[in-house]
């Protein structure tokens, strides 16, 4: 998951910028493994240029870093810092970014040797264009050099900068072919896929904008014109059963492709499985591997946790990354900031997710927060995080009859034909001394209501939450499994659904792909 943005410097500063290779730097050039597949690596000691402008470092949990710069005033802005380079050598330097703002808004990586203040090397990144590379220059007698990560455009222009290295050049393209099947796709440098429907779309075009970037990001070479069609066609524009609105079926070989599905939304899960398909020809160009499957979840709701969009400018991409998962829908944390809830919330509905609104228990009017939620945002799902009780005792279960609980199931029960609410089986209380520990009180189960759907976390019980959960079919309500390795919550899920156990998906907090391939797929068959 990506934390929060952290500000770093509004000005002159240095040495603002360290990433998890760091150590690495002293070779002389950053040294990754994971160049040519876009891995993520960064050197240190990077230093202002001159010029008005924010800065933001983001890290992850995982130990990634991205670089955010935002110009305060028109021209250009950025970082710089010496690398050293090795003598009679050929390199290739890398950029992966994002930019905002209008047209004109570009960031710009340049290598210059400082000995002749000879430009190397220089790729540059506009608009939503995700991975640029300066290929196989020579770096002649080597030497110090600058690195420069420039930002142009007006003022209020951003970017957020995922991956910026210097790695060994890019290997020479093979002599031979690799042995595809002949009914495979195959598309010419430039070529993408036109994309026909027999109705009037509404998530396709996105669909469509990641499958003409997946092939020119795959290629190197911008989209000019359509090689082939991949044909879409719906069966029941209007379904709205599971799993019949997100099934499909996908054929592709040498002529074309083809999805038909019952809605739209299966359409654009077909398209997301075509993006696996894709491989780069080595003479340049793309392949699209020739299948021809039917496809469905095994899960009917599968939620997405992404601190991406906790942020308007990065609620974009991290909806881009769960439609790229199949999630259906995505948890979006309630702020005070009502526009960017509303960003994030139309960045996952334009991919047909829907998003979960995330309330907190303790807010001053829970009721009136709710009823926002749906009346304002047209919410269909909601999830009440566990309240603060300052007086619970671990071993006293909370009871639905005492607010604000009682008020969690007075909404769900007046709206459960037009709202889902869930809440977790277990509530948070502080230490009675006052202190700032907080540990879990159980929410009672024996009366537990029949319209909110309990989210339950096995994590070191996996067993004891298998039988909350059949306590609470018991009781007529549904579970969702949740877990921060979003893997093992799937799993169970996928566990209680075999034993006939109302569950009705898995919230994943992390190990986002190992979740959705489990929701989607189902277990191994081993």
């Amino acid at each position: 998951m990506i934390a929060s943005l952290a500000l770093l410097c509004a000005g002159a500063c240095a040495e603002v910028f360290v990433g998890p290779e760091a150590r690495q730097s002293d070779a002389g050039i950053v040294a990754n493994p994971g160049f040519e597949s876009g891995g993520w690596t960064y050197a240190d000691h990077w230093r202002p240029l001159p010029g008005v402008f924010r800065m933001h470092r983001r890290s992850t949990e995982e130990g990634e870093h991205s670089l955010y710069l935002e110009l305060w005033e028109a021209g250009d802005a950025g970082v710089i810092q010496r690398v050293d380079l090795p003598p009679r050598r050929r390199l290739s330097l890398r950029l992966l970014a994002t930019c905002w703002a209008d047209e004109t808004c570009s960031v710009v990586a340049t290598l210059i040797r400082q000995s002749d203040r000879r430009v190397l090397c220089e790729v540059g990144v506009d608009g939503i264009e995700r991975g640029m590379i300066g290929e196989n220059f020579e770096t002649g007698p080597g030497g110090p050099a600058e690195l420069l990560l420039r930002l142009v455009g007006a003022r209020g222009g951003r970017c957020l900068i995922d991956h910026v290295a210097i790695g060994p050049p890019l290997p020479e393209p093979a002599l031979s072919v690799p042995d595809f099947s002949a009914d495979d796709l195959r598309l010419a440098p430039g070529e993408g896929l036109r994309v026909e429907a027999d109705f009037e779309p509404r998530l396709l075009p996105a669909a469509a904008e990641m499958v003409q970037e997946a092939i020119a990001d795959l290629t190197g070479t911008p989209i000019t014109k359509a090689g082939a069609t991949l044909r879409i066609s719906l069966q029941d524009p209007l379904a709205t059963e599971w799993p019949d609105r997100e099934a499909y079926q996908l054929r592709v070989d040498r002529d074309g492709a083809e999805i038909a599905a019952r809605s739209e939304q299966g359409a654009f899960w077909g398209m997301m499985t075509l993006l696996d398909l894709l491989r780069p020809e080595p003479e340049g160009g793309a392949r699209v591997v020739a299948v021809s499957v039917r496809d469905a979840p095994k899960l009917p709701l599968r939620i997405g946790s992404h601190e991406g969009l906790s942020n308007p400018v990065t609620a974009a991409n991290a909806a881009r990354v769960l439609a790229r998962l199949k999630y259906n829908a995505a948890v979006i944390p309630r702020t005070s900031d009502d526009a960017s809830d509303e960003v994030a919330i139309d960045a996952v509905r334009d991919l047909g997710i829907e998003p979960v609104i995330l309330i907190s228990g303790d807010a001053p009017d829970l009721n009136a927060a709710m009823q926002d939620a749906v009346e304002r945002v047209g919410a269909r799902f909601l999830c009440i995080s566990p309240p603060v009780d300052d007086g619970a005792a671990p071993d006293e279960p909370l009871a639905w009859s005492s607010p604000p609980l009682s008020d969690v199931a007075t909404f769900a029960a007046e709206h459960q034909q037009v709202v889902t609410v869930m809440m977790p089986a277990a509530a948070r209380t502080r230490a009675a001394d006052g202190g700032r520990e907080v540990t879990g009180v159980p929410i009672s189960l024996e009366a537990w209501p029949a319209e909110i759907v309990a989210c339950l976390y096995p994590s070191a019980a996996p067993d004891h939450a298998l039988s909350a959960a059949r306590e609470i079919d018991e009781r007529g309500a549904s579970s969702v499994f949740s877990h921060f390795e979003g893997r093992d919550g799937a799993l169970r899920a996928l566990q209680a659904r075999a034993e006939g156990i109302r569950t009705v998906g898995v919230l994943a907090t992390g190990d986002l792909a190992g979740a959705a391939e489990l929701a989607w797929q189902g277990p191994p068959e081993d």
